[in-house]
C-alpha cells in the first residue's frame, strides 16, 4: 500500500525510488506538468548510456500510466504524485539493475494469489494483468552498470539545473537539495 500510485510495483534490491517534494503553496494542480517535471530528469539521468527514452503508457506493464518510461516500448520507470494542502510530491520507482521480467512476473503472482484466483485460463479477472515482456531494467535496456551510477547521473542532472520550476512557478534551488541529501544520507546511513 502505497501513498502515491494505483496498482502494485515491485520495490526491492536494484531499484531506485525517487521522491521530489515541492512547495505548493497556491494549491494550484499542474498534474501533468509535474509529471513532466519528473520525467525530463529521470530521461536525462539516462543520456550517458542511451537517449532512447520515451514516456507514454506501456499496457500489460505493472502500474500502467501516461508518464511510464520506457526504452524500446519496454517500461523500467513509472511515475506517481500525492498532493498536501501546501506541498506535493512527485515518486518515482526506477528499475536498474536485475530481470524487469522476473519483477513483473512477482506481481502478476502477487495479483492471482491475493485474488484467491487459482484456475487456469479465467476470461475475466478483477484484478490487473501484467505481461512480463512489457518490463526491463536499465541494466538490460541500456546497460547502465548500478544503482549508484545511475544515482550519480541523476544527480548531476539535478546539480546542472539553475533551478527546478514546477507549472506553479515556484523555484527549488539545488544548492538546498544537495544538503537535504547529504542530511538524510547521514541520517540514515547510506552509502549512494
Amino acid at each position: 500500500v502505497r501513498p502515491s500510485g494505483g496498482a502494485a510495483v515491485m520495490l526491492d534490491r536494484g531499484v531506485l525510488n525517487l521522491s521530489l517534494i515541492l512547495p505548493n503553496p497556491q494549491r494550484a494542480i499542474s498534474l501533468h506538468e509535474d509529471f513532466r517535471l519528473m520525467a525530463a530528469l529521470i530521461a536525462d539521468a539516462l543520456v550517458p548510456w542511451s537517449g532512447e527514452a520515451q514516456t507514454g503508457e506501456i499496457p500489460g506493464s505493472f502500474c500502467p500510466g501516461d508518464y511510464d518510461v520506457s526504452v524500446r516500448g519496454r517500461k523500467f520507470c513509472g511515475i506517481a504524485q500525492r498532493r498536501q494542502a501546501k506541498a506535493y510530491i512527485i515518486t518515482a520507482f526506477v528499475m536498474i539493475e536485475g530481470s524487469g521480467v522476473e519483477r513483473a512476473q512477482a506481481v502478476q503472482e502477487f495479483y492471482t494469489e491475493a485474488s484467491g484466483d487459482t484456475s487456469a485460463g479465467v476470461q475475466q479477472q478483477d484484478y490487473p494483468r501484467v505481461n512480463p515482456a512489457t518490463m526491463g531494467s536499465l541494466a538490460e535496456l541500456a546497460g547502465v552498470p548500478s544503482v549508484e551510477a545511475y544515482t550519480a547521473s541523476l544527480r548531476r542532472v539535478v546539480e546542472s539545473r539553475t533551478t527546478i520550476v514546477p507549472a506553479d512557478g515556484w523555484l527549488v534551488q539545488p544548492e538546498g537539495l544537495t544538503e537535504q541529501m547529504a542530511a538524510l544520507r547521514e541520517r540514515y546511513d547510506l552509502q549512494v
